[in-house]
């Protein structure tokens, strides 16, 4: 299975928004409008991507593109094909954009504490643990954990050999 990750076009955001209000996918996200994500594509520190093979497998959204401290947020990753490999994928693309493309110093995500399959697939890539964000987050069941990992450079370099 091969995938590639293009810019999302404003005839994409049917699909992303159907995405991200699916009900599974909907404990993971917490859904945009139209026009949050018609302005995300037109953000210049954002980069909002569609994950496709032969057909649209997801969507990310990358944040920070003008940080001085060269730490670019992987916002959003939404997969619709779950236990494919497609987010293995995009994850392991991703990270090679923003290190030998964008020349980042650190990677870093944020992923809802009782995500657990999430937060393995991001270790079993090489990012780390760095902390948690104890009930940061209102979701409809109360208030929310979120655990931080992120990669560095370096960490990256050392997978890439």
């Amino acid at each position: 299975m091969e995938i590639q990750l293009r810019p999302t076009t404003l005839e994409d955001l049917d699909f992303v928004i159907a995405t991200e209000n699916d009900p599974v996918n909907r404990r993971f996200v917490v859904p945009w409008t139209r026009e949050q994500h018609e302005v995300a594509l037109q953000d210049k520190n954002l980069q909002h991507w569609i994950v496709e093979s032969d057909h649209p497998a997801g969507y990310i959204i990358l944040a920070g593109l003008d940080s001085a401290n060269q730490s670019i947020e992987m916002r959003r990753i939404v997969i619709t094909e779950k236990g494919q490999g497609y987010g293995r994928r995009a994850i392991q693309l991703t990270t090679s954009h923003v290190f030998d493309s964008l020349n980042a110093h650190r990677f870093w995500t944020e992923v809802k504490q009782f995500d657990l399959r999430t937060q393995h697939l991001y270790k079993a890539l090489g990012f780390i643990e760095e902390g948690r964000l104890r009930e940061c987050s209102k979701g409809n069941d109360g208030f929310e954990t979120m655990v931080v990992l992120a990669m560095l450079q370096q960490e990256y370099e050392k997978i890439v050999g």
